[in-house]
């Protein structure tokens, strides 16, 4: 049984006031940008145009990139599981209520919020001589999405 157009709207209501609850700077992140403000002006323009492009480049990648490992199957298998159904494509999805949907984003939330622990631990315990296989596990991460 899919929502009504109350509970979408409460649901939309519920994003709205997060987002909101987002926008505000605690004190410490505002300190914590001071020593970035300062490199800024110190660091020449063409620097700063050169590291830009890069970024951008970074960016697109990982925009692009996560595509591609996106684990659709994985996340049919648990909305099957979760719901009784036997959904065959993402666009199936459409059919099952929201609460559903949030249950299994839930669920992926938790794994990988773990998973990101584990491995920001062996970067702690490893420091420098781990670090070159954490920045593609670190990309590999970042990259999952749901």
């Amino acid at each position: 049984m899919l929502e009504s157009k109350e509970e979408i709207l409460k649901a939309l209501k519920e994003i709205d006031k997060w987002e909101k609850d987002q926008k505000g700077l605690w004190i410490w992140e505002r300190i914590g940008r001071i020593p970035f403000r300062l490199l800024d002006k110190a660091t020449p323009a063409f620097i700063q145009k050169k590291i830009s492009v890069m970024l951008d480049e970074l960016g697109h990648y990982l925009q692009s990139g996560g595509k591609y490992l996106t684990n659709k199957k994985m996340v049919l298998q648990k909305l099957n599981k979760l719901t009784g159904t036997s959904l065959e494509s993402i666009e199936d999805i459409r059919r099952l209520p929201l609460a559903d949907m949030k249950e299994v984003c839930l669920q992926l939330m938790s794994a990988r919020k773990t998973a990101a622990a584990l491995q920001g631990a062996t970067t702690g315990f490893g420091g420098v001589f781990t670090l070159a296989a954490d920045i593609p596990v670190l990309l590999g991460l970042s990259l999952k999405t749901l």
